[in-house]
């Protein structure tokens, strides 16, 4: 029994050492980031006074908030969790917020491509002129699915620069929808709303 247990003792503090050593750095940081939305959405909206299927694309600005935790396994490659929230605005407000398992590949200290994905949260307000004497706008929000891909340049230095790109696709069920100066009513929809984000940022970075 004794021997037993010192077993239990050397193989629980070998399996701690070995974890210590894998997880021996902790990178997190704070992303700001700017860039250009693209906005799909297809729509098919039914209420007590009117029936509709609209689609557009949005061209809109973006601005998101983002952090990468990452646990160092060895000089390449980084595990951790991320999350990012972000606001498009131009004609139509999207508002979002991502989080889920990451991943990082870097080389030596001079790039970081990083991947998160996982559950992406959309509110969504959107505004549909047509070239007939009616204007549709459409409120609505849902659970789907999302990723952020980045470059990040000279990680292990206080300040980085980044590019990447974030995709989000949602497929709510109910929403409210107005047309022309009436007042919103909620509606049954049919729809897939897809947002597509190019972006430039910086990141203040953090090791322990």
């Amino acid at each position: 029994m004794n021997k037993l247990f010192k077993r239990l003792i050397i193989t629980t503090a070998v399996f701690m050492s070995s974890i210590t050593v894998a997880f021996a750095e902790f990178k997190t940081d704070l992303q700001t980031r700017f860039g250009w939305s693209t906005n799909f959405y297809d729509v098919i909206w039914t209420n007590s006074d009117y029936w509709g299927v609209e689609d557009d694309v949005f061209y809109d600005f973006s601005f998101s908030l983002a952090n990468y935790n990452l646990f160092k396994l060895n000089n390449f490659f980084s595990v951790g969790f991320m999350e990012t929230f972000s606001i498009d605005t131009n004609d139509d407000v999207v508002f979002s917020f991502l989080f889920g398992p990451a991943v990082a590949l870097q080389i030596k200290d001079i790039v970081s491509f990083r991947l998160g994905t996982g559950l992406d949260y959309m509110n969504c307000n959107l505004k549909y002129d047509t070239t007939k004497d009616y204007s549709i706008k459409i409120k609505t929000d849902g659970w789907g699915y999302g990723y952020d891909l980045q470059a990040k340049f000279f990680p292990d230095f206080p300040f980085s620069v980044i590019v990447g790109n974030r995709y989000t696709i949602i497929v709510p069920s109910d929403g409210k929808v107005k047309v022309n100066d009436t007042d919103y009513k909620k509606s049954d929809l049919t729809s897939t709303i897809f947002s597509f984000k190019y972006y430039v940022g910086f990141s203040f970075n953090l090791s322990f």
